[in-house]
């Protein structure tokens, strides 16, 4: 295209939603803004369109499709970087990993399907999953131990779920010979989000802090609560971060949503 963007098309979740048709994913990468302070990535607009309809996509980041398939959108989303000379980067083990470097528009389809599957399975189970194990086994939030034991379980379940669906795609990718930096890191997620909602997402992160201390204050199981509490300031931290980042930096536009 001749204002140097590129459009990937991507089919995603077919027939999840009654009558949507097949859901195409669009990668909207647009040159506009760099830094050298953090070496800001190119804007990444995800935009999804139904192809089975004549008019154009939406020029929004999600079309209607629903909240929950917009949710699951979202969180695969943020494991896909730009570093500041144009490479796309592929996070698999979040910030303090090292990325690995997407070659074309082909893989970056088939690792964002797959990452947004794995999302999926994770927001279900937590959702549906856990309320119904919590039922039937009382005794899991109850003593320490079991909880520890299903903390364990849940984490091998979900690193062995990417393990099997990403082995043979990153088997034969390369990884930046460096680790970005956290701020070039949270720079990327600073970008995707406009002030006001990395400050809503502080607030909440607080607000479950608060409540982490107030399990331990009414002597909730201890590991549970100093887990969610970890777990709280952990977020509080990270939000906290990029919203710092996204303040200083003024070449960091806010996301349009």
């Amino acid at each position: 295209m001749s204002d140097g963007s590129r459009h990937v098309q991507v089919p995603l979740l077919k027939n999840w939603l009654p009558g949507s048709g097949e859901i195409a994913y669009t990668a909207h990468l647009e040159s506009g803004f760099s830094s050298e302070q953090i070496g800001a990535p190119k804007r990444a607009n995800y935009v999804f369109s139904n192809r089975s309809s004549t008019t154009p996509a939406e020029p929004s980041r999600y079309a209607r499709i629903g909240d929950v398939m917009q949710y699951f959108a979202y969180l695969a989303e943020q494991a896909f970087h730009e570093s500041s000379n144009g490479q796309r980067l592929f996070y698999r083990g979040g910030p303090w990993s090292r990325p690995y470097i997407i070659p074309d528009d082909a893989t970056e389809k088939r690792l964002f399907e797959k990452q947004q599957w794995i999302m999926g399975l994770l927001v279900i189970g937590m959702i549906f999953g856990q309320p119904l194990l919590f039922a039937f086994f009382p005794y899991i939030v109850k003593t320490s131990f079991w909880f520890l034991v299903y903390l364990l379980a849940v984490v091998g379940i979900f690193w062995l779920v990417g393990y099997f669906m990403f082995r043979r795609d990153l088997a034969i990718l390369a990884r930046i010979e460096s680790r970005p930096s956290l701020r070039t890191y949270f720079g990327n997620i600073a970008s995707r989000h406009q002030s006001g909602m990395l400050a809503l997402r502080i607030a909440g992160s607080i607000l479950g802090v608060a409540s982490a201390i107030l399990m331990l204050a009414v002597g909730w199981n201890a590991v549970v609560a100093w887990g969610f509490l970890g777990a709280m300031l952990a977020c509080t931290a990270a939000w906290s971060y990029a919203l710092y980042v996204k303040t200083t930096c003024n070449d960091i536009p806010d996301r349009l949503a």
